[in-house]
């Protein structure tokens, strides 16, 4: 499966797209003022699953920033169960860099419409001794957290030492001893690519620490 945006590796089942229509009384008729399109699934959808305890399913994005691939990935948290919904790329290449973030914010809203996912989770930033691309990796990362707000998403951020201690338990690790954590957490997963793999990751960092019964979400 692809899509003409963004690339990525998808699991478990398809929605047809949904489009919520508000209306406004006027001289005594419903007039039609705004058309809102939810994607392929809408929490107006997915409003009566529930699991055994009566709590809803919630759907988790974690993106892990970058300016040319900004890796994205979808799970579903249900109690102490997680699955992998889907995960891929955002990309962007040339040499402008207003229209490279534009292609960013693009893509990763119809990531959002596509998936209607519940919150997100971004990586934080830190800064190096690359001043420029600091700055730069800092834009893609306000992209990351501007597309979910847009949508009404709590959005989460965490340190990469602290991802790598929720995922792995230490707080050191290396990629490949991340990854091989992921997908035990998340089995039959297919990793899109090496960002796709970290921004799930961070989605199941965003998880454990959403597990708290404030942060539940009740239908």
């Amino acid at each position: 499966m692809s899509h003409p945006d963004y690339e990525g590796a998808f699991s478990g089942r398809n929605f047809a797209p949904c489009v919520v229509v508000i209306y406004t009384m006027s001289f005594l008729a419903f007039r039609p003022v705004a058309f809102i399109p939810l994607g392929v699934c809408s929490r107006f959808v997915l409003l009566g699953q529930k699991n055994n305890n009566g709590w809803a399913v919630m759907r988790v994005l974690g993106i892990d920033p970058g300016l040319r691939t900004l890796g994205w990935g979808v799970i579903e948290v249900d109690g102490s169960r997680l699955s992998h919904v889907a995960n891929g790329h955002c990309v962007s290449e040339g040499k402008d860099l207003a229209l490279r973030l534009l292609a960013l914010h693009s893509q990763l809203t119809d990531v959002v419409l596509r998936y209607c996912p519940d919150a997100a989770a971004v990586e934080q930033t830190f800064v190096n001794k690359d001043g420029a691309g600091t700055l730069k990796l800092g834009q893609a990362r306000g992209i990351a957290m501007l597309v979910p707000a847009q949508h009404g998403l709590p959005v989460g951020e965490y340190a990469p030492n602290s991802i790598k201690k929720t995922v792995v338990g230490v707080g050191h690790a290396d990629k490949g001893q991340v990854q091989h954590m992921v997908k035990m957490q998340l089995p039959g997963v297919v990793f899109f690519g090496p960002d796709a793999a970290d921004a799930l990751a961070i989605a199941i960092c965003h998880a454990h620490h959403a597990r708290s019964p404030g942060l539940r979400i009740r239908t």
